[in-house]
């Protein structure tokens, strides 16, 4: 177990807006474009609901007593 952990916060538009601003070469032939971020993002808000208490900050939580 890590002794510590950071949890960053952020909304999805903030998210899909960083990741366009990445260069160029990085984003051709990657899934860096809006419908792979939307719907990457929104696999990983279904599966980290906070009232599911199944989330990875909720497992450091409980675990390290942040």
């Amino acid at each position: 177990m890590p002794q510590y952990t950071i949890i960053f916060e952020s909304d999805d538009a903030y998210l899909i807006s960083k990741a366009k601003e990445l260069p160029a070469e990085k984003l051709d032939g990657s899934h860096w474009n809006d419908a792979g971020m939307i719907r990457r993002l929104k696999e990983y808000r279904a599966r980290n609901i906070e009232d599911s208490r199944d989330t990875v900050k909720e497992f450091f939580t409980e675990h390290i007593g942040y």
